[in-house]
Order: structure tokens, then C-alpha cells, then sequence
């Protein structure tokens, strides 16, 4: 509005005719002037960059409730659609931000559209290989040969091992229901990001379980999940048992590594317990009295060897000659 009010004082002063009115008009010009000077001192800054921070609640997809963290959201929007690079806390070893990827294909308004269009991609293989080696550089993924799905549909993915204690999981999704005659029913297009020390695949896989799309278009005809599926045949039905049963068994795609080996600890010394020492006898020494021998030799010797003392046995002493009474003389027969 300041610079239409200037070109209209400026065409005022050009259309009167009059030279005495000279100095009028230069006093309204310098008006003008002065007016635009005041105007184009409270424009704000503007960038050329088409990409802006959005606050955290405004995010397209939330992760799972405990985690991972929202830490920042960048917006960038196209003629055709919007997309959020939502990064996610990171507690690995590995290179590179945590993310999750969303862009929203529909009927974007024309006030806040970008320039350019965003082209929609197939999930061929050689789109997936591509967009996981920009990803993940330097990690070798294995994708997954199991069909899975969440609450939105199939989805893929693949893991892969980077130095041992990094675990990494690429995951993509694509929302698109069927196209009606002469209306655009949408695409949502989702890529997750994910590397953690420690975690399992389970883990990891538990994200694209668990997040929700919280952003939408308000067009009618916008509706990228397809029409609701009908209920099972049997449900609420008299004569069809269902019991509370589910399969909670997870297939790998990756072997685990193998358990660290237990470290062998040193033996402790054991301490050696030396015999307490017996006291020395005190006094005079008195040896043992000789032994005789039978023969009235030398008493035996002991052997240094032995490990008892033998004891000799008593000597046998000589018998003494004794006193021979003879017998009493017999009678003679007279």
C-alpha cells in the first residue's frame, strides 16, 4: 500500500499543468519520498530458501510412544505435495541422523505451495537400493524376504550391522488407495532411518509397528488408505470360537553376533601356612641308657632313616649254676 499511495502523489504532481504550482510540486514529491522512506523501514527479512522449521507437535508421523524423540521437524513445500524430514534422538556410533521421511501428495494450497513439483517414485528395487545407500552409507542391508504389515498396510525393510554393536533398519511405506474416475485420492510416502547400539531387531521394527500419521489433507477426496476392509466372516457370529491367542515369535533376518567370550581371571596365590614353630628345649640334654645286646655287645644302632625310635628288646642273662642236692641212698635188704 506505501508504494501505490507514492505513484498516486507522483501522478498528481505530473498532471498539473501550472508552473506557478513548481514549488508545490516538488514539496509533495519530497512528501512522497519521505513516506516511501518510512514504509521500507519495517518490511521483515525474507530467504530464498524453500525449506523452514516447523514446531515439533506439527510433525506428519509421530514414533511410537517411548521413543524415539522428536528432536526437529524441516518443511519443505511443492506444488503437489509436502515434506518433512522429522529427526529422530540418535544414540549410535555410527554416522548420520536418525529420520523419518514423509511426504504428503494431494491438493497443497496455493499460498503456501512451492515452484517446484515433486515426482512420485515406485518402490522398485533399485529405487529401495538407491535411497538406503544415501541413507546408510557404508552399511551393508540385508532386506527382509518376510511380508509384514502395520495398521496402514504391507510395508518393507531391511538391517544391517555397522562395527559390530550398531544395529541399523531401513523401513519404507506407501499409502495410495485406489484411484476414483476423475479424483485424486492421494499418497503418502514414509522412510525410517533408524541405528542404535545394542538394540535388536525387534526392537528397531517395533517403530514401523508403532507410528502414527497425525497430518491430512481436508479435501473429500483425499483419502490414501482405501476403503475400510470389511469385518472377518465369523465375527459376532453364534458358533465361531475365538480364544485369546497371538504369535509374538520374531524371524531375524540377521544373525546375532555371537556372545563375548567370558575373560579368564588370574587365580589368586593362595597363601601358604607355614607349621608353627616348636620351641627349642631348654636344659641339659641326659641321653638314654644303653641298651645290651644278648651277646653283651654294643647296643644296636639305629638307623638315621628310620622315622620311629625301636625299642631293643630286655637281654637275656646266663643262668647261674645251681646247688645239686642228690637223692637219699636206698635201704639194704638184710
Amino acid at each position: 500500500m506505501c508504494g501505490r499511495d507514492l505513484l498516486l502523489a507522483v501522478a498528481r504532481i505530473v498532471a498539473v499543468p501550472h508552473r506557478g504550482q513548481s514549488i508545490g510540486k516538488r514539496v509533495i514529491l519530497v512528501s512522497g519520498l519521505s513516506f516511501l522512506a518510512a514504509c521500507s523501514g519495517g518490511e521483515p527479512i525474507h530467504t530464498a530458501s524453500t525449506n523452514r522449521s516447523v514446531p515439533l507437535e506439527n510433525a506428519f508421523v509421530l514414533p511410537p510412544p517411548g521413543g524415539p524423540t522428536i528432536v526437529g521437524v524441516i518443511e519443505r513445500r511443492f506444488t503437489n505435495a509436502t515434506q518433512q524430514d522429522i529427526a529422530l534422538a540418535t544414540n549410535s556410533q555410527s554416522s548420520g541422523q536418525n529420520n523419518l521421511r514423509v511426504r504428503l501428495f494431494g491438493p497443497v494450497a496455493r499460498s503456501g505451495a512451492g515452484l517446484s513439483r515433486l515426482s512420485i517414485q515406485s518402490m522398485t528395487p533399485v529405487n529401495v537400493i538407491a535411497e538406503m545407500r544415501a541413507a546408510l552409507p557404508g552399511v551393508a542391508m540385508a532386506r527382509s524376504p518376510y511380508y509384514v504389515q502395520n495398521r496402514y498396510g504391507p510395508f518393507g525393510y531391511a538391517v544391517g550391522r555397522k562395527g559390530g554393536s550398531d544395529l541399523c533398519l531401513f523401513g519404507w511405506q506407501n499409502l495410495r488407495g485406489s484411484p476414483a474416475v476423475g479424483n485424486n485420492r492421494g499418497q503418502i510416502d514414509i522412510r525410517l532411518r533408524l541405528c542404535q547400539t545394542g538394540a535388536t531387531e525387534q526392537q528397531l521394527l517395533s517403530v514401523m509397528y508403532g507410528y502414527t500419521v497425525a497430518a491430512f489433507f481436508s479435501d473429500r477426496g483425499w483419502n490414501p488408505y482405501g476403503d475400510a476392509p470389511p469385518l472377518p466372516e465369523g465375527l459376532g457370529k453364534p458358533g465361531n470360537e475365538i480364544y485369546p491367542l497371538s504369535d509374538t515369535r520374531y524371524e531375524t533376518v540377521i544373525a546375532s553376533p555371537p556372545a563375548a567370550a567370558p575373560v579368564a581371571r588370574a587365580r589368586q596365590p593362595q597363601a601358604v601356612v607355614a607349621p608353627p614353630v616348636q620351641p627349642e628345649p631348654t636344659g641339659p640334654r641326659v641321653p638314654p641308657p644303653p641298651a645290651l645286646s644278648e651277646s653283651g655287645g654294643a647296643p644296636p644302632v639305629v638307623s638315621p632313616r628310620a622315622s620311629q625310635v625301636v625299642v631293643p628288646s630286655p637281654p637275656v642273662l646266663p643262668r647261674e649254676p645251681g646247688v645239686i642236692v642228690p637223692a637219699p641212698p636206698r635201704a639194704i635188704d638184710r
